[in-house]
Formats: C-alpha cells, sequence, structure tokens
C-alpha cells in the first residue's frame, strides 16, 4: 500500500496517512496512521516510512523517485516531514504510485519476499505468476480470501478460454469481443470502469518524413475515432481528443483535427508528396510514404485498430507495409527502431496530468520516445511542475496538449473502458479507473 491512493474521479486520498500539510512550497507535514502493521507484525511508524522511501529515493534508475525530488526526510513519532529540491505540488499524487509502497526494509528477504502493508502477503512471484496469501494482521479489517494466484496471460484468447475452462476465476484485460460473450452467459458477471487508460500512436521524428507535420496530419486525419470506439472497441471507450479523457479538468478544453480523409489528401499534396510511378503510393523527394507500425500482443485492440489506419491510409497513398506484433515493445521504443507506435498508456493513474506530460511532452522526457520537440512545451511543462493552484495546473495541461495536437506529436485513438469478467461466484471485485487497488480484503468466492 501507498502513502495515499487515487480515486475514481482522478481526485487522491490520504490511505497510510492520516492527515497532511504543506506548510510552504518545499515543506510537507504527513501524519502516519497509528495502528498499522506490517504482514510480519511491525509497526508502521514515520521512521520505517522514511526508510522505504530512502530506499528507492537511493535507486537512480527508478523514476517514481526522481520525480519527488526530496531534499531530505526528517521522522518523529508518527510525524514525517518531507522537504524538496525545489517547489513539488503533485507531491501527494506521486506518492501513490506504486514504486513508492511502503516496505519493511529491514525484512529478511526484500528481493524475493517483501513485507508490505497490504491484506496479502507474497509467498512468491516471477514474470509470469504472482502467489499471495492472507495477512493475518492486516490492519484494516478482516481478509477473505486465504491465497490469490496471479498468472500473465498474454494472448487474449488463451486468457478467454482460462475463463470458461474453469482454471481461473477473473480474467482483466480481454478484448471487447470476449467480454461480450461473458455479458451474455448468467454463468459469469462483468465489471467495468471508465479509465484513463488510452490507446494513442507515437511517431519517430527521426524519419524523415514523419518529421513533416503535414504527412503527420494526414495520418491523424484518417483515424476514424468514432468508428473505432463502435466497432473495434464494441461501445467500450469514448473518442480520445487528448491524452486525458474530457471529463476530468486536465482534458476538457482540448480540440483535436478531426476525422477528414479529403483534407488529409490535401496536406499531403501541400506538403509536395506524389506518386509519379503510379503504384499508389506517394513519394516526397525521392522517398516512398511507405512506414511500418510496431505494437504489442497484450492489447488486441491495438493490432485491429492498426489494421483498420492501414486499409484507410491506403485510400490517401500512404503505406503501411507492416503491422509487427510482439510481446514487448519497450526496447524498439528505447532505441528508437521504430516508425509508428500503437500503443496503450494510463495517462492519469495518480490522478495528476505531470506524470504524462513531464514524461512523453518534454524533449528530454524518459518516455518521449519519437523525440517530440517544441521549446514552448518544454518551458509550460516545467511551469506546472511547480505550480501549487489546481485550477492552474488544469489550465496549463490544456494548453501543454493543445500545442501537441497542433505539432501533432501524438495521436490520440480511445480512452478506455476497462472490463474483468469473472465468474459469478465471485463477489467483493471492484475494477477501478487508476488500473490499482484491484486487490482487496472483500475479494470472496462463494
Amino acid at each position: 500500500e501507498t502513502l495515499f491512493k487515487v480515486n475514481d474521479d482522478g481526485t487522491i486520498s490520504p490511505w497510510l496517512v492520516e492527515e497532511y500539510k504543506n506548510t510552504d512550497d518545499t515543506t510537507w507535514e504527513l501524519k502516519i496512521k497509528d495502528g498499522i502493521k506490517f504482514s510480519n507484525g511491525k509497526q508502521v511508524t514515520a521512521k520505517e516510512v522514511k526508510a522505504s522511501l530512502d530506499r528507492i529515493l537511493d535507486k537512480e534508475e527508478i523514476s517514481a523517485g526522481k520525480a519527488l525530488s526530496v531534499d531530505s526526510i526528517d521522522a518523529d513519532g508518527q510525524k514525517l516531514t518531507i522537504k524538496t529540491s525545489k517547489p513539488n505540488p503533485a507531491l501527494p499524487n506521486q506518492l501513490c504510485d506504486p514504486d513508492l509502497v511502503i516496505l519493511d526494509v529491514d525484512s529478511e528477504d526484500m528481493k524475493t519476499k517483501p513485507v508490505g502493508t497490504g491484506p496479502f502477503i507474497i509467498e512468491s512471484f516471477n514474470e509470469k505468476q504472482c502467489v499471495v496469501n492472507k495477512n493475518e494482521n492486516y490492519w484494516d479489517g478482516d481478509v477473505k480470501l486465504d491465497k490469490v494466484t496471479i498468472d500473465y496471460i498474454s494472448d487474449n484468447d488463451t486468457l478467454s478460454a482460462s475463463l470458461q475452462s474453469g482454471d481461473i476465476d477473473i480474467a482483466g484485460g480481454l478484448s471487447f469481443t470476449n467480454l461480450q460473450k461473458f455479458e451474455k452467459d448468467s454463468n459469469y458477471k462483468v465489471d467495468t470502469n471508465s479509465t484513463t487508460r488510452c490507446y494513442m500512436f507515437y511517431y519517430n521524428f527521426k524519419n524523415e518524413l514523419l518529421n513533416n507535420k503535414n504527412i503527420r496530419k494526414a495520418i491523424d486525419m484518417c483515424i476514424d475515432k468514432k468508428s473505432y470506439v463502435s466497432s473495434l472497441l464494441q461501445g467500450s471507450g469514448e473518442v480520445a481528443k487528448g491524452p486525458f479523457p474530457t471529463t476530468m479538468d486536465i482534458g476538457k478544453d482540448v480540440k483535436d483535427n478531426g476525422y477528414d480523409v479529403e483534407e488529409a489528401k490535401k496536406l499531403l499534396k501541400e506538403a509536395g508528396c506524389k506518386d509519379t510511378d503510379n503504384d499508389g503510393i506517394l513519394e516526397k523527394d525521392g522517398k516512398k510514404l511507405s512506414f511500418d507500425i510496431i505494437t504489442y500482443s497484450s492489447r488486441a485492440e491495438l493490432s485491429d485498430i492498426s489494421t483498420a489506419l492501414q486499409d484507410k491510409l491506403k485510400e490517401v497513398g500512404i503505406e503501411i507495409k507492416d503491422i509487427n506484433i510482439y510481446e514487448a515493445v519497450e526496447d524498439q521504443l528505447a532505441s528508437g527502431d521504430f516508425d509508428i507506435c500503437a500503443y496503450s498508456w494510463t495517462t492519469a493513474p495518480i490522478g495528476d496530468p505531470y506524470y504524462f506530460l513531464g514524461y512523453n511532452y518534454i524533449s528530454d522526457g524518459d518516455c518521449n520516445y519519437g523525440k517530440y520537440k517544441n521549446e514552448e512545451v518544454d518551458k509550460l511543462v516545467k511551469e506546472l511542475a511547480v505550480e501549487f493552484n489546481q485550477d492552474k495546473r488544469a489550465e496549463l495541461s490544456n494548453k501543454i496538449v493543445q500545442i501537441g495536437n497542433d505539432d501533432v506529436a501524438f495521436s490520440y485513438v480511445a480512452h478506455l473502458t476497462k472490463g474483468y469478467a469473472m465468474k459469478s461466484n465471485v463477489s467483493g471485485f471492484r475494477q477501478t479507473s487508476s488500473d490499482y487497488y484491484e486487490l482487496n480484503k472483500d475479494m470472496d468466492i462463494k
């Protein structure tokens, strides 16, 4: 568990914290709740919380720690005082990050059996499976299940079949086509919730052709978002105008480029693109407008969207030569070995815009894989980083995203309504908008 948690509306609430305040721009005072124990029975005081946070702050490779901009942490009883090296208005939001879960750093085996405060105790875990047992010392009430096994199944059809065969009780991340099957069967039930998970496209600005704004905009205007949501996503989502849903203050004042194939053709003509050899593919400066799309298998709709876009782009003379589906695409993104990437982000998991914008929009952002650069955006993102007023943070967020939309820095397709399918005898499971907290003390199987 973390010190704070994200609510479904994007706001945050204290979790392991009783109360908190910022006494000045760089000082935060947090009171840790009394009576909380780690799963090994050890009391949680500010000292243990400080040790847990210090452990992450010492790891340079973990961005969640760096984002806090901590200068010092002091512990006195249940009072934790965090001083930052610069104003950090998003600190409570950042403390929702799962990388900052509170653990007992003095436990015997941190690498294989970390000890936390949550309703379950880790028995074992690897890349494919995690097994947890009931925490008898849980501070927030009785835990109903004795044991939970979490399996990672990347293939959607295999995941669906595993639920139908009874091998698993709950399936998350199912395609919407598979979800519909379970909705119609009384032996199962489906739990859905609107999320900030967004389907989007990265463009590689180091590709000479994709570095041309008109070409990117033409591609963007061939994305039939409304049709994709209704058909490919079976209505389980909403059209995305930017990274954040328009229901949130941080995304409500954004306009996209719209869907207009004829306008896309005009833009390509203005860019000097011509089909000189009459093969149906335009060229610019002797180079064919031919690109590859990469994506990954665990989000089946991404390949469906890519295929639909491939067909539409043919109409305007742009070729998507190959759609390459990997189990994961992070290596290709990090190395810059891609043209276009269909990707999925939970854009506001901690309820704050800086999380996504700081990673993706700023020139040296850790996840700015396409190397988008705009000096005004860099300036505004830096302003966002130190702005405490929530209304102004929303205003800055909308402005940054709008500039990015005008630049066609990325293309946003849809915000998902996420669904889990489960056996009808499962109770207490509640899917959340943040993609966190699903595993809880109230889950049960009758």
